[in-house]
């Protein structure tokens, strides 16, 4: 999701709840200094469109066109 804003922040600096809806990632910048950046919130996506993959894999790729929504979809298929 697209970032909502950036904070540098230092060791002795005091981070409390965010009660804006936003979630927040640290990352660290350099020694002694952090990065807190607050994104918005993602939309629920089911969990099938969702893969992991980890291998020497290939692919073919195409795409799908949905007559009832008349909407051309990307497919990808992996195999070993």
């Amino acid at each position: 999701m697209s970032s909502v804003s950036e904070e540098v922040i230092t060791p002795n600096h005091q981070v409390f709840k965010d009660d804006s809806g936003y979630k927040a990632l640290f990352s660290g910048l350099r020694d002694g200094e952090w990065k807190i950046t607050r994104f918005q919130d993602t939309p629920p996506v089911s969990s099938y469109l969702v893969a992991f993959a980890n291998g020497p894999f290939e692919y073919l790729e195409d795409s799908v066109f949905l007559p009832l929504s008349k909407k051309t979809l990307p497919l990808r298929i992996y195999s070993q």
